[in-house]
């Protein structure tokens, strides 16, 4: 008993791990993704926070219209689903053991839902995230953008759940640290 109680633990511990190191990790390569457009495009960056620790990341630039800078916003989330993406269709996950699955899935997550603002970007409070800033320098409509944004987020979600089967890898880690009886 005691061997499967650390066990859970384990597998509990690896799998905030994960999901906390794939959130550094994808905010990183989002700002990232910002900085390297802006300078791409002519513009300047004057201050670039990678990892935020539960704070707020950001990239301030400035010397850019408001076309270029429509374009250095998609260039936050696109290159990050990208990544994301890619890694979900080149790891070989029939080969993977049940949690190992399960927490790679988790690490890959957060890359997955980069779209997530662009999707919602008609429901969310007008704040200054990239959505918003997004509609207002490109002047497309936000239901639009909602659109485009929902059919990434959705195509996203579906290449995740299919090609990690993650709902049958947890349930096949659930069951090895449960006890039978």
């Amino acid at each position: 008993m005691k061997n499967l109680a650390a066990m859970r633990l384990l597998c509990a511990c690896s799998a905030l791990v994960a999901l906390f190191a794939g959130w550094n990790l994808a905010g990183a390569v989002h700002e990232l993704g910002h900085a390297a457009a802006t300078l791409a495009l002519g513009g300047r960056v004057t201050s670039l926070k990678l990892w935020f620790f539960l704070g707020a990341t950001n990239t301030a630039t400035y010397g850019l219209s408001n076309s270029k800078g429509a374009i250095t916003l998609l260039c936050g989330m696109l290159p990050t689903n990208a990544l994301g993406v890619l890694a979900l269709m080149v790891v070989p996950w029939h080969r993977l053991s049940a949690p190992v699955a399960v927490v790679s899935a988790l690490f890959l997550f957060d890359f997955v839902l980069e779209a997530w603002p662009f999707a919602f970007e008609f429901a969310l409070p007008p704040v200054a995230n990239d959505s918003e800033l997004f509609v207002l320098y490109s002047r497309c409509d936000d239901l639009l953008v909602s659109f485009i944004g929902l059919i990434i987020l959705s195509g996203s979600l579906w290449i995740w759940f299919s090609r990690t089967r993650f709902l049958h890898r947890f349930y096949q880690t659930f069951l090895a640290l449960v006890p039978m009886t």
